[in-house]
């Protein structure tokens, strides 16, 4: 048997790697999670080598989001909107792209002379913003704005690598990590 090629070894290595990566992904999710059930919102770490504690290999920090608001029932805000601000309607003349696009616009809207109602996207950010800041959906003083959902999402925890970790540190580190990714995988085996 011969010597294997630069090529096969290469390409074994890019393997190898596409399979660590995948492994590392999943380990960093599982780690995110365990974590985050551990720290509050607001909470921030700042992780150090175990051998040098003034070595500091990077930042994590578990952040409340700002609330969002999201239009969910477009129709719903577009009727809404035609009542009470008409002038942020607008009516377009809508030209079909193709004469399959046009065969599926007469069936779903006969008679219609191709005019579609959309809203100002101006609006529709004005909306989102203004229910966003008031925790309920609103516009301009009006409550119960509808077709807009108000939530808050899930805190999101970050992590900010070091710069400038030397190579003696971050080779043990990920020897070790590499153990810890292989007993983890051996321990799912079993």
């Amino acid at each position: 048997m011969s010597d294997p090629s630069v090529a096969d070894l290469l390409a074994r290595r890019l393997a190898v790697l596409a399979i660590l990566d995948r492994r590392v992904s999943a380990a960093i999710g599982a780690t995110k999670r365990a974590l985050a059930q551990m720290l509050t919102p607001g909470d921030a770490k700042k992780p150090t080598h175990p051998d040098d504690p003034t070595l500091q290999l990077g930042r994590v920090v578990f952040t409340i989001r700002k609330r969002q608001a999201a239009v969910t029932d477009l129709d719903a805000l577009t009727a809404w909107a035609s009542e009470h601000y008409p002038h942020r309607v607008v009516e377009l003349d809508w030209e079909p792209v193709n004469l399959t696009q046009w065969r599926e616009y007469r069936e779903a809207y006969p008679g219609d002379r191709r005019a579609v109602t959309e809203l100002d996207p101006a609006f529709v950010a004005e909306v989102r913003s203004t229910s966003a800041s008031a925790g309920e959906p609103c516009y301009q003083g009006e409550l119960d704005v509808p077709g807009v959902t108000v939530f808050q999402p899930d805190p999101v925890l970050s992590v900010t690598p070091a710069k400038d970790v030397p190579d003696h540190a971050w080779r043990s580190l990920v020897a070790e990590t590499a153990r810890e990714l292989t007993d983890d995988a051996a321990a799912q085996e079993d």
